[in-house]
């Protein structure tokens, strides 16, 4: 079973006010859309990029889009991050101790 919602998680952003993510990681993105194409427009109803957060919380993992998305397309080293991020969320969200190490 999965848990989704319309609105940002906690209404306040991924894991917490979007201020308070920024003090911690300046460089973290701000989830939703960017307006930008750096790959190009994949079909004609291409929206353009969209930042997302990956995080673990309650013993959940939450990937936050920061808009409602009906598809998402990635490059295939885009696609390798973002399933390291996720076992290492994963990881943090069971608390087992797995370390996970990018190759």
């Amino acid at each position: 079973m999965s848990h989704h919602g319309d609105h940002p998680f906690d209404g306040k952003g991924s894991f917490g006010p979007v201020e308070d993510l920024l003090k911690e990681v300046p460089s973290a993105p701000v989830p939703g859309p960017t307006g930008e194409f750096p790959e190009g427009k994949l079909t004609p109803e291409d929206k353009g990029s969209l930042t997302f957060t990956i995080g673990a919380k309650n013993g959940k993992v939450i990937i936050d889009f920061g808009a409602p998305v009906s598809w998402i397309g990635f490059t295939a080293d885009q696609a390798f991050e973002i399933a390291m991020a996720l076992a290492e969320k994963a990881a943090e969200a069971k608390s087992t101790g797995i370390v996970v190490v990018p190759g």
